[in-house]
Parts: C-alpha cells; structure tokens; sequence
C-alpha cells in the first residue's frame, strides 16, 4: 500500500515468507500477517497487483524477544505473538479504542510498552501503567 506517490521516496521491497525467521544484521525478525490493510480495497485500481499486506514482526536478539506491530487492524492481530513472554512490545497507537488496549494488554506478560503513531487527539492519554510514548529521535535502552 505505501507506494511512491503516497510517501515520496523510493522503496526497496522485501519480500516476506510468513513466520519464516530472516537474519538482518544481528537480529532474527519473523513477519506475522495482520488485518491493517483488508479494508483498502478501494485502491486496486491504482495497483492492482498488490496483495495489500501488512505485517507485524517478532524480532529477537541475544536472547531478548520482542514484537513490533506497525499498523493494525485490530489488538487481536498481536495475540499469537504474544502467546510468549515478550521483552518489549512497540505498538502503533492509532487503530484501535485506548480502552481496548488497557483491557488486552493486561492480560499478556510484556516487559516495556512503547506506544508510537499517536494522533494528536491521543497525546497525553494513558494507555497502560509504565507504558512509554515515543517521541522522534528517542532512545530506549533494554
């Protein structure tokens, strides 16, 4: 779906093997499909080859095991990922009620939450307990 006209960059695809494990650099990251882009069909037309996929990745590292979900459709869309223990969980926080996210996440064990993709109606709104709101240009050390 982010295709050049949308963004203004040029894009280097990669292509992703569902829960197949790719080595980048030093870290192992696994694509989980989620539900973000099903609702676009109205943009086939522009292209119409694209599958509109978008996917959430588990990334691991030393031992460390954590889950970023770019966009989704739905909180659900993380659960399988999270069947585990995760170390740190990085979340958009647009897609879905803020009160369905406090529900959801108390019932899964994560280490750090970094909530990141906030409109600016959000801003300052409690998402959990401890839960860190990314800022552009911020560090976070595990």
């Amino acid at each position: 779906y982010m295709w050049a006209e949308k963004i203004g960059f040029e894009i280097v695809w990669k292509i992703w093997r569902e829960k197949i494990a790719e080595k980048i650099g030093s870290l192992y990251v696994k694509p989980y499909l989620n539900s973000h882009l099903q609702g676009y069909s109205d943009d086939n037309f522009r292209h119409p080859h694209s599958f509109r996929q978008c996917y959430s990745l588990e990334v691991t590292r030393n031992g460390e095991r954590g889950v970023y979900s770019s966009d989704i459709g739905s909180l659900s869309d993380l659960d399988e990922m999270l069947e585990k223990d995760a170390d740190w969980l990085l979340i958009e926080g647009m897609h879905y009620p803020i009160e369905d996210f406090q529900k959801w996440i108390s019932e899964k064990n994560v280490g750090k939450i970094i909530i990141t993709h906030i409109p600016p109606e959000r801003y300052g709104k409690k998402f959990a307990d401890g839960t860190i709101i990314a800022d552009d240009g911020m560090t976070i050390t595990f």
